[in-house]
């Protein structure tokens, strides 16, 4: 009975994809290439018993689009006519909730695998089935496509098809997961030597290497789906439009590292080439658009855990906006090596491939399919040169640090030798201004013993000059009263005027004048030496005269000094300033 239920049953499907288009299966080997048809049929509550054995479901040519308000049956025949069984790996377009059946010899039963996007069960990629199609047979196996968690809308989904040699598959499988693997491990090595490198420097510009490393390993880990093996699968919103678009934490991570990448690398380009100094305008504009860059990222993300799924219209502009930002990098760099600018040259020559290969990431976002990118190697590429890129640009600024540390080091050295030099002067100094003050205490201390002395020489000089005035006074006192005396008296007359000749010969000794000439040269030092030198032609009388003048002595004492009436010392004076030819009112 089992042998005629499958008579029937492979009679049917011969009925069934009659004139339906033929799919031939990439194939390498010696034998000849298999054929698949692909048919569909519409979902009415069937069964995999209903497909088998009711003769009435009927299957048509599968079109190109489906709709996402229907669920559906697809019908795969593969026709193996080579002598040996062939394992292949079909994969299904649109990758959301497929189940696909298969009949199992050994165990004379249906099997199934399931695909579904909101339950992964860790598997790196959706949407693929591993198969082994029995030498010289055809093979049918059938996949049901269920958008019923998909929710309302009515839109058309691309479907799609296609086969890949089970070896290939496995061998692509390694590559990716190899080549994850080296990144992984290239970065790394890089992140804890450049730690050790920013803890020894402090250099801003390794730090945000270090940023660039980090976001880079997160990019190349959720960019090949490692992170669906990693982390628990939550989708926040489906989009669905030609084909179907998950947002979930793999697709966060994704953007996160790129902001990261991007970002990190604007201000590795501004720091290492001190942008804010050389290109103020440059720098100004690196700096706004990573900003805009960011704004626009992280609001993306909000939206999309909102629930509202934008990523389908805005993958486009975030593939814009990344592809402006790495131009102006390269741009900011060009016009950094046209003014000269320190490390620009190592910064082109050691970036200008990596650049190149992450600017060809967005590019192949814009102008590849979704399912084809997996056969880019451009994420790897871009890390791995970026890695050695940048710590060739990293070594070259290192050294151009050491050089300064040490040229800082020598000019600390020097700068230590100058402040020890300078504090050896300044105590020189010090010990200049202690002797200098000293110097001005024993002057002062000179001075005012010169004060002293020069007060009491001018004590001694009026006392000299009051001295000679009350003699002279005292002697003319003596002349009158003796010419009084001797009037009465005419015996006595003649010795009276001896004595009044005595008088008057002993008011104008010369050993009184000596000794006021003393008192007054230690007053007026070089008085009358200078006097004599400018007037050579004044007696002694006059230049005593100009002395008492020179005292401000008043007439009346002038003319008690020399034995005159102060009518007669109006006139000398006169004549005297005169012969000087001084004006009068110089001595008054």
């Amino acid at each position: 009975m089992y042998r005629i239920t499958l008579i029937v049953f492979f009679f049917s499907l011969t009925e069934t994809v009659f004139c339906q288009p033929v799919l031939q299966l990439p194939y390498e080997g010696k034998g000849k290439p298999l054929s698949a048809v692909v048919s569909i049929t519409n979902d009415r509550g069937y069964s995999i018993t209903n497909l088998t054995e009711n003769p009435d479901v009927v299957f048509r040519a599968a079109p190109g689009q489906v709709s996402s308000g229907q669920n559906y049956w697809l019908k795969i025949s593969v026709d193996n006519p080579n002598r040996l069984s062939e394992d292949f790996v079909v994969r299904i377009i649109p990758q959301f909730n497929n189940t696909l059946y298969y009949f199992d010899p050994d165990q004379r039963q249906w099997l199934t695998s399931q695909t579904d996007a909101a339950n992964n069960d860790g598997s790196r990629l959706l949407g693929r089935h591993p198969l082994s199609f029995p030498a010289q047979s055809t093979s049918v196996f059938f996949v049901k496509l269920d958008f019923s968690k998909l929710g309302g809308g009515d839109k058309q989904i691309k479907l799609d098809v296609s086969f890949q040699r089970a070896d290939l598959a496995a061998a692509h499988e390694q590559t990716v997961r190899l080549a994850w693997v080296c990144c992984v491990i290239v970065l790394l090595v890089f992140i804890f030597n450049n730690i050790y490198i920013y803890w020894s420097f402090r250099d801003k510009a390794v730090l945000y290497y270090l940023l660039a490393q980090l976001g880079g390993m997160i990019y190349i880990t959720s960019y090949r789906w490692i992170f669906n093996e990693l982390l628990p699968v939550y989708i926040f919103n489906v989009g669905v439009h030609d084909m179907i678009t998950f947002y979930d934490v793999p697709r966060i991570l994704m953007h996160l590292s790129i902001l990261l990448v991007l970002c990190a690398i604007t201000a590795f380009t501004r720091e290492f080439l001190n942008t804010k100094t050389y290109l103020p305008k440059t720098d100004h504009l690196l700096r706004s658009c990573a900003r805009a860059y960011g704004v626009f990222t992280l609001v993306a993300i909000l939206i999309n855990l909102a629930g509202i799924s934008i990523e389908y219209y805005t993958l486009a502009f975030d593939n814009l906006a990344c592809c402006l930002l790495i131009i102006l990098i390269m741009w900011a760099a060009s016009a950094a090596y046209a003014k000269k600018i320190p490390f620009a040259t190592t910064f082109i020559l050691a970036n200008g491939l990596p650049f190149m290969f992450i600017l060809a990431i967005p590019i192949s976002h814009l102008v590849v399919a979704l399912p084809n990118e997996e056969n880019l190697w451009f994420p790897e590429l871009a890390i791995i040169t970026q890695a050695f890129a940048f710590s060739i640009a990293l070594v070259d600024r290192t050294r151009g640090i050491q050089s300064a540390l040490v040229t800082a080091r020598i000019s600390n050295q020097q700068l230590e030798f100058d402040l020890k030099e300078a504090g050896f002067q300044v105590q020189l100094n010090q010990l200049e201004i202690d002797k200098a003050i000293a110097d001005i205490n024993t002057e002062k201390v000179k001075n005012d013993l010169l004060q002293q002395t020069l007060q009491t020489n001018q004590r001694e000089l009026a006392a000299s000059a009051l001295h000679m005035v009350q003699k002279n006074e005292l002697l003319s006192h003596l002349k009158s009263q003796l010419q009084l005396l001797s009037r009465p008296n005419p015996s006595t007359s003649q010795g009276m005027r001896a004595m009044s000749t005595l008088i008057d010969n002993s008011t104008q000794l010369d050993s009184d004048w000596d000794k006021f000439k003393i008192h007054f040269e230690q007053v007026h030092p070089h008085f009358f030496t200078e006097l004599k030198s400018r007037y050579p032609a004044l007696t002694t009388r006059e230049t005593r005269l100009y002395a008492y003048f020179h005292m401000k002595l008043s007439h009346k004492e002038i003319a008690a000094l020399l034995n005159i009436d102060p009518a007669s010392v109006r006139r000398a004076k006169t004549r005297l300033f005169k012969k000087m030819a001084l004006p009068e009112t110089t001595q008054e």
